[in-house]
This record gives structure tokens, sequence and C-alpha cells, in this order.
């Protein structure tokens, strides 16, 4: 058989002398198509498949280790595989309803595993389909999106009881919200469209966005840095809280695995707390450095809420330096890739610190929930508080930067400019 006879038989193009290309062969796809949209029927699918079966086995892989381990196996496996099911839904930021009793403060941190399935998995399909257009980028993210929320929604619908409740509209939204924005920079980093719509973006719009993302992540690390600083001076008290558990080896892993699910909400109230607009543990209980807690609450035995001062600092101001000392930082990325004179880069720090604001009171939202019920239904951050405290400490660091730093550009030119004027002299 000859190399024209079997590319007719494959439906493939057979490159013409004057270097053109037309259809010799019959396909089983629609003429006129996009590829890119033709893909979505298998793309979709996989990518789903992927990040849910990968997903559900991490999660169910510490909880079927805890049920060999006891002697809860002689009952069957129905337990744990519910249980691994309401793990797999809960990571999701969905609260669950127990008894009357609702838990929205969740371990969102554990979203990072669908998170960098989803990523890696939109990431994949943007480079095997070589998307080029916008309309088949959004198809490939929305219905891949509304796929793996469907499937989330669906696991919640099942594994709620009579006693334990999961709201499949709320597990929907949630998980949507979460795979469309994994997808699409997944997309967005593995096709050239990509690159494209990077360019696209204005420079300054581009400067004020990498600002506040240093901004926010800056506050993020040294909240955390604080937090793990009180959790040494507490330290007795939260390994007393580990050993009053009787957790066991394996309760231990799993203590472990939910401290880690719980850091950005530590890392989050360590932030307000250090800002001064303060954390609330509850009705009429407020944690803040600048006075000892109001009054009495019974907080739930677990490690980590053991980093929480029980009364004010000796010195409230010094958490404070965390705003001012992040603002250098938005300052010095302005002045770095902003060529511009010195009111446009103050105008730029201005909207960095802003869009900051805007960020950390997205992650107030997130970190803020309930625990059961009376005294532990109002736990976490106040969101417009925080802005407004993140905002104006920040301009208290980035407006100098802002004005006293050069953009690089100018500083290379300043010193060419020095070395040829003492050539010259020379």
């Amino acid at each position: 058989m000859s190399a024209s006879t079997a590319n007719r038989e494959r439906g493939a193009k057979v490159p013409l002398p004057d270097d053109e290309a037309i259809d010799v062969g019959f396909s089983d796809e629609p003429a006129g198509a996009s590829p890119s949209i033709r893909s979505l029927w298998y793309l979709c699918p996989l990518i789903v498949t992927w990040a849910a079966v990968v997903g559900a086995v991490a999660v169910a892989a510490p909880v079927f280790a805890a049920w060999l381990a006891s002697s809860a196996w002689e009952q069957g496996v129905a337990g744990p595989l519910r249980l691994s099911v309401l793990g797999w839904v809960v990571i999701h930021d969905v609260p669950v309803r127990v008894d009357g009793a609702s838990y929205s403060l969740m371990p969102w941190g554990l979203a990072i595993v669908p998170f960098a399935l989803l990523w890696m998995g939109g990431r994949w399909a943007g480079r095997v389909s070589q998307i080029t257009d916008a309309r088949a980028t959004l198809a490939l993210v929305g219905w891949t999106a509304a796929l793996y929320a469907a499937a989330i929604g669906v696991a919640a619908w099942v594994v709620s009881a009579p006693d334990l409740r999961l709201s499949a509209p709320r597990a929907f939204c949630t998980a949507f919200v979460l795979a469309f924005a994994a997808i699409a920079l997944g997309v967005y980093r593995g096709t050239v469209a990509g690159e494209h719509l990077r360019h696209e973006v204005p420079a300054a719009a581009r400067v004020v966005a990498g600002a506040a993302t240093c901004a926010v992540v800056a506050l993020l690390a040294l909240g955390s840095m604080l937090a793990a600083a009180s959790l040494v001076i507490s330290f007795s008290g939260a390994l007393s809280v580990s050993e009053s558990l009787q957790a066991g080896p394996v309760g231990g892993l799993a203590l472990l695995v939910l401290g880690l699910g719980y850091v950005p909400v530590v890392a989050t109230w360590a932030v307000a707390y250090a800002l001064g607009s303060g954390v609330s543990l509850g009705p009429d209980v407020l944690a803040a450095p600048f006075n000892a807690i109001s009054s009495t609450t019974m907080l739930p035995p677990f490690p980590l809420l053991a980093a929480i001062p029980s009364r004010s600092l000796e010195w409230p101001m010094l958490p404070m330096a965390i705003g001012p000392v992040a603002g250098l930082l938005v300052g010095w990325y302005v002045a770095r890739s902003a060529r511009r004179p010195v009111a446009y880069r103050m105008a730029m720090a201005v909207a960095a610190c802003a869009l900051a604001g805007v960020g950390m009171a997205v992650m107030s939202v997130l970190a803020r929930g309930s625990l059961g019920q009376e005294r532990m239904t109002d736990l976490g951050p106040n969101p417009p508080a925080v802005a407004m405290a993140v905002m104006g400490l920040l301009l208290v660091g980035a407006i100098p930067a802002a004005l006293i730093l050069r953009p690089r550009r100018e500083r290379v030119l300043a010193a060419a400019s020095q070395q040829a004027t003492e050539g010259s002299r020379s």
C-alpha cells in the first residue's frame, strides 16, 4: 500500500506541489467544526475523572488506614467509604450540618489538592487541544468546571443523611468556582492563547496585580510566622490538648493533616489579630492585641487554637509592623517595574494596596464560620475591618518606597551616564 493510499484511508491532508493541502478522505468528525471544540467531548470527562479519582483516593487513604488500624473493620466498608466521600466534598469548603449544629469553618487549605489536580488537567488539555481562540477556551474551562461541580454536588447529595446534611447547591457552587479558576489557570499556562492574553493585558494592570499579590503573600507569610511563634510560646497548652485527645499514631496523622488544612485560616486570623482588627471567638468575644479576651469561651480541643493569646500584649503596636513591611514590598515592586513619573507610581501603589485589601477581605470571608451551636457560631475576622486595616498600613510603607526608589531602567541609565561622564573626564 502506497503512502498516498494510506493517507487517503485515514482521512489525512495530502500536500500539493504548491504547498497547499486539501482534504482527500472521509472523517467521522463534522466538516467545518473547530478541532478544539470537537475535543471537548473527551477532554472534559478525562480531566474530571483524573481530578475526582486521584483526589478521592488521596482523601480515602488515611481514612481506610485508620479503619484498618482499629477494630471497626469488622463492621464493613460502608462507614469508611462514606467518610471518604464526605471528606472529599468537605475539602471544597462545603459546610456540614450535624444534628442541628452547623460546621462551616472548614480546613479549606486542603483544597490545594483538587486545585492542583484540576490545574494539571487544564494545562494538559490546553497543550493537547492546541486551543487558539477565546470561544474554545471558555467552552473547555466552563464545561469541565460544570461537570466537576456536578460530580461534587451529586456526592454531597449521596452522602447526606438525616443526622448529617450537606448542601448540594452550595457544593456545586464552591466546586465550580474552584474548578473554573484552576482549569483556567492551567489552560492559560498551557496554550498559545494564554501567552497572547498575557501580552494584551496593560502593563500597569500587571504591575498593580503583581504588587497586590506580593502584599497578600507577604502578609500571610508574616502572619504564619507570628502564629508559629505564639504556638511555640504556648507549646505546653498545645501539647496537653494533643495528649487529652488520645488520638494514637493514626489519629495523630489525621490531626496533622487537619492542621495543615487549617494553616491558611490560622494565618488569616494572625494577620487580622496583628493589624488590630481582631478575631471574633463567638458572640461578644474578641481577641485583639489591645485588649484581653472579654469573656470566657469554650474553643474546640484542637492544638492550633492554643496559639490564640488570652490577654493583651505588652507591645500591641509591634505586630502591626507587618503591614508597613509588606507595604515596602509593594512600593519596591511598583518602583522596580513601572517606568513612570513619581505621581504615576504613587497612584499605582495606592491601587495595589487597595487591591491587596480586597484580597485579604476575601481571605477573611473564607476564614470565618461556625464550629457548632451557641457560642461557636461566630468565629473569625471581620472582612471590612481587615480590608481597611490592610490598606491603611500597607500605604504607610508603600508610598515612601514608591516615591524614593527609582525604576531599574532609570538606575541603569544613571549608572551608564555616570560612567560616560567619568570616561570623558579622564
